[in-house]
């Protein structure tokens, strides 16, 4: 018999709970854990993680994953931070090159850092990626259908019909109320798309700032 890792879970020796177990959402979508629908404001900017969100800004994670691999191995440490704000969930890439299996346990992480930080009332805008077709399989479970979402344009400008199939299939799996959008997303959709379900961002380089057009 094996012991439970609610014997460890208060004290954390060595990182012993890298799995994050000490947090077990209450509701799930299929494998994935659930983060419910935003509906709230939509914010007037996206300042970049290690940036504490001014009114109606929104902290955004389209950077180098190693820029915030840290909130997922101190996740109480930022729930402190950045309660009562506002902040898209973590956005752990899905790069077509990596396995499969990995692209499906950083989404799953995507999504238990979103349902964590809502139940530690965080307002949370869930961000939405996808890989190749394969990954259209879970990349858009644990998000709540009918609320607004994020994706970003970044890394996307060579792979115009990849980003076009991922953005159509979450478009009939999650059906999203409206989109924020980092980039410039005519630059890379190939369909038609009404541009009143859209607000779209522009970086303003060099800190990763964006800013609502």
């Amino acid at each position: 018999m094996h012991a439970s890792n609610m014997n460890w879970v208060a004290n954390n020796p060595g990182g012993l709970d890298r799995n994050n177990l000490f947090f077990i959402p209450d509701e799930f979508d299929g494998e994935m854990p659930l983060i419910r629908k935003y509906t709230d404001t939509i914010p007037d900017m996206l300042v970049p993680f290690r940036h504490i969100p001014k009114k109606n800004q929104a902290v955004h994670f389209f950077v180098d994953d190693y820029r915030f691999e840290c909130i997922w191995n101190r996740p109480y440490v930022y729930a402190d931070r950045y309660r009562g704000r506002m902040l898209l969930s973590p956005d752990f890439s899905v790069y077509t090159n990596y396995p499969i299996m990995v692209q499906r346990w950083n989404t799953y992480r995507s999504r238990w850092m979103g349902a964590y930080f809502q139940s530690e009332g965080i307002r949370v805008i869930p961000s939405v990626a996808w890989g190749n077709a394969d990954s259209f399989e879970f990349c858009f479970d644990g998000i709540e259908c009918g609320g607004i979402v994020a994706i970003s344009t970044r890394g996307a400008y060579k792979f115009r019909e990849a980003f076009t199939n991922g953005f159509n299939a979450m478009m009939e799996q999650i059906y999203p109320s409206h989109i924020i959008c980092a980039g410039n997303i005519s630059k890379v959709y190939l369909g038609e798309i009404d541009q009143n379900m859209i607000t779209s961002y522009i970086l303003e380089r060099p800190s990763y700032c964006y800013r609502r057009v």
